[in-house]
């Protein structure tokens, strides 16, 4: 049986492959969750009390947007979205920024925690990926309410006189 789950708009639908949610458990654990039952019945969220999905959607976009805050990984970032969903190859990543591989491993760990970016390995390469869905609940947590308290007056079309 499919279970609700908080979709890429901060509503509630059917859970699907893509929609999901991670919840911050502190500073270096993270929960993923497709449905209530994961959430309700795991040892990790005992003890926390009522899960307010609004602001723990607050702090997922605040890690989001301190990650992408480094002009470094930003700039990670945009090639990773121009690479579209076949992804990049680590070194040709490494390539196109001209980085250490130190660097770029440092970067790439952070945008992988907060859920932005994926890697997959195929054989000895490793393939790093733009995790779309993530990014479009980022940008759509920013937009979501735009305007919202200016009323009909503000919508384009209308006048106030």
């Amino acid at each position: 049986m499919r279970g609700l789950a908080p979709c890429n708009l901060g509503r509630f639908c059917p859970v699907q492959e893509s929609c999901h949610q991670r919840i911050p458990l502190d500073s270096d654990h993270w929960m993923t969750f497709t449905n209530f039952d994961d959430l309700r019945n795991s040892p990790l969220t005992e003890g926390r009390g009522r899960i307010h999905f609004i602001s723990m959607k607050l702090e997922i976009a605040a890690h989001q947007l301190e990650a992408l805050g480094n002009a470094t990984r930003l700039d990670l970032y945009r090639h990773l979205v121009r690479a579209g969903h076949a992804g990049l190859p680590v070194g040709s990543v490494q390539e196109r920024m001209g980085i250490p591989a130190s660097t770029l491993s440092h970067h790439l760990k952070r945008l992988v925690a907060t859920g932005l970016v994926t890697q997959e390995r195929q054989s000895t390469v490793l393939i790093c990926r733009a995790h779309y869905p993530a990014m479009r609940t980022l940008v759509g947590f920013l937009v979501d309410e735009c305007c919202a308290d200016e009323g009909c007056a503000g919508k384009p079309g209308n006048s106030a006189a």
